[in-house]
């Protein structure tokens, strides 16, 4: 990747990328300041997750989320800093960038959104009463872009297409499992309305929205990403730049509301306690 007046070119190896890869300058600069602002939202809402877990949360539970929330972080980190090395380090020195710095940032990209589906998967595991059924369409849709991520070609605009190939695959991975989160969620406040009311199921339902809004973050930052793409020019890369900072933004959030108690089976257990309370009345009547 080298400066050119005002436009970048980007080259893997000695193999140039045609003419239509070209990018601005002024582009990737202001791709760069929003990754940066993005991991200050990072750092904030992944303070915030650790503090809740560690004195809100009891458990096996807590250290599994904590590890989640630490290793997203982690490699959101490592993206930033790279990105930050790209800037000042060759960008302003007007020097190639390494390939290997521009893989580095991709593969930060897929381990992070790797982790976010899978602890994805593991909290709709729980919120589904831990049923092996539910879970089988997210982790064939989760082995399906991790076979399209694999067979990506490190040259030239396969590689790119690709890549845009393996963001949707994820983008409908979110949407699959959000809806699934939220749906079981409503549900189980319904049920719970039905016995003890209204008043108990507002925090849940405040859940509910919570899970909802998480995963449309992460599905609205790449839809307009990529109809940017579409419909205006297909190297805007501005919030590219961001993809790993976002796809840990949202399931952070989801272990906030979790360390603040707002759990599926806490609904589970007040439904089942309270029938068993009703049943118990009954006959002894």
């Amino acid at each position: 990747m080298s400066c050119d007046g005002n436009t970048i070119s980007i080259s893997y190896g000695e193999e140039q990328i045609r003419k239509n890869t070209l990018i601005t300058f002024a582009g990737v600069i202001s791709g760069y300041m929003l990754e940066v602002f993005l991991y200050s939202i990072n750092l904030l809402i992944f303070s915030i997750a650790a503090y809740t877990l560690v004195y809100n949360l009891k458990g096996y539970a807590r250290w599994v989320l904590l590890g989640f929330a630490i290793s997203m972080f982690v490699i959101s980190t490592v993206a930033a800093s790279l990105s930050l090395y790209i800037f000042f380090g060759c960008l302003m020195h007007e020097q190639a960038i390494p390939f290997r710095l521009l893989r580095a940032r991709h593969v930060s990209y897929f381990v992070n959104n790797l982790i976010a589906d899978i602890l994805l998967i593991y909290r709709c595991y729980v919120i589904w009463s831990r049923s092996i059924l539910v879970i089988i369409a997210p982790c064939i849709c989760l082995l399906a872009s991790l076979r399209v991520f694999y067979v990506q070609s490190p040259q030239g605009d396969l590689f790119v297409d690709r890549r845009y190939i393996y963001i949707w695959m994820a983008l409908g991975f979110n949407i699959v499992v959000t809806v699934l989160n939220a749906s079981r969620i409503w549900w189980l406040s319904r049920e719970v309305r039905k016995v003890l009311g209204p008043t108990l199921t507002r925090k849940y339902y405040s859940a509910m929205v919570i899970i909802i809004e998480s995963g449309a973050i992460y599905s609205l930052y790449v839809l307009i990403s990529q109809l940017i793409k579409t419909v205006v020019d297909k190297n805007l890369i501005i919030l590219d730049a961001g993809l790993t900072q976002v796809v840990s933004i949202a399931p952070t959030l989801i272990i906030v509301q979790v360390g603040l108690g707002r759990q599926a089976r806490d609904l589970e257990s007040a439904i089942q306690t309270t029938r068993e309370f009703i049943s118990t009345t009954a006959h002894s009547h």
